[in-house]
């Protein structure tokens, strides 16, 4: 859905959604820039789900990018979700 705020919208995972602009993630984040420089889903609707953040650390992403202000109280939500994200490969990379 677009809406005023923003022409893309970003889903996370659980749930919430962020407006932005696509030009400034593009601009800002690697990621965003191959993701709407193809013909894909997300460039024709103008959606996509970033399923791998919450809402909370989604929103923070988005302040920094558009602001360059980091939030230091998001940084331990987010290293916590990608320990937990690791966590099943680095025990199998333990397995003789």
């Amino acid at each position: 859905m677009k809406t005023l705020a923003g022409d893309v919208t970003l889903g996370s995972n659980d749930g919430g959604t962020v407006a932005a602009h696509r030009c400034i993630l593009i601009a800002r984040c690697p990621v965003f820039a191959v993701m709407f420089a193809h013909n894909l889903t997300e460039t024709i609707h103008g959606e996509a789900d970033v399923e791998t953040l919450t809402l909370a650390v989604l929103k923070a992403l988005m302040v920094y990018l558009f602001t360059n202000d980091l939030q230091d109280n998001i940084l331990n939500e987010y290293a916590a979700l990608q320990l937990e994200a690791a966590e099943p490969t680095a025990c199998a990379s333990d397995s003789p």
